[in-house]
């Protein structure tokens, strides 16, 4: 037996025609797993190049 949330049970049980078959069973709570996925991206701003740049145009002043 399985249920979402819960440690997986297994037990054998006969079953006879003609006869109600009791069952009883102890649900034991299942360790709660997380995961979190970190994700990054290229800084904007390069910080292994010093250089510095400047366009220089007709209305450059």
């Amino acid at each position: 037996m399985a249920l979402s949330g819960f440690e997986t049970v297994t037990s054998k049980l006969s079953v006879y025609t003609g006869r109600n078959t009791q069952f009883d069973v102890n649900l034991k709570l299942s360790s709660v797993a997380a995961s979190v996925a970190v994700t990054g991206e290229q800084p904007v701003v390069d910080k292994t190049n010093t250089t510095q740049g400047t366009t220089v145009n007709a209305s450059f002043t």
